[in-house]
């Protein structure tokens, strides 16, 4: 469920579809009045996971995009 901090909508994840990796995503949105269901939005998100020699490799990301909802 998203929060909300004036007009931004903040939503935060710590699901993964990769097996063995564990991590948070914090996604903030700004809802265009103009366009109903457009939001740009933007990812920041940490992760880990092992592999398969047991070593930890981490990674972590910024990114922008559109998103609609319908």
């Amino acid at each position: 469920m998203p929060h909300h901090i004036g007009p931004f909508a903040i939503e935060h994840s710590q699901s993964s579809p990769i097996l063995f990796e564990q991590g948070t995503t914090l996604t903030v949105a700004y809802p265009l009045k103009g366009v109903r269901g457009m939001d740009p939005v933007v990812n920041a998100f940490g992760r880990h996971r092992q592999t398969n020699t047991g070593n930890n490799v981490g990674s972590v990301a910024v990114t922008a995009d559109v998103r609609f909802k319908w």
